[in-house]
């Protein structure tokens, strides 16, 4: 859906499951991917993001990641 000119970033905790989705989506290069905690990453991400997409366990997102999402 970003065509050739967009950016997906995927921010995951889980190393091995970066490794998987690398290797399931190796012919899309706009899709990057760290390896961390979202209220980490994002502080080191360029720009802010246009859209967000959150899978949160069902504890939720947890008042790090919401208030890293608001700033």
């Amino acid at each position: 859906q970003v065509g050739r000119d967009g950016s997906v970033t995927v921010v995951e905790s889980a190393k091995a499951a970066v490794e998987d989705g690398r290797a399931a989506l190796a012919d899309l290069p706009q899709v990057g991917w760290r390896v961390g905690r979202v209220e980490k990453v994002l502080a080191g991400l360029p720009g802010g993001p246009d859209v967000v997409v959150a899978d949160p366990p069902r504890k939720g997102l947890g008042r790090a990641v919401v208030e890293a999402l608001a700033g």
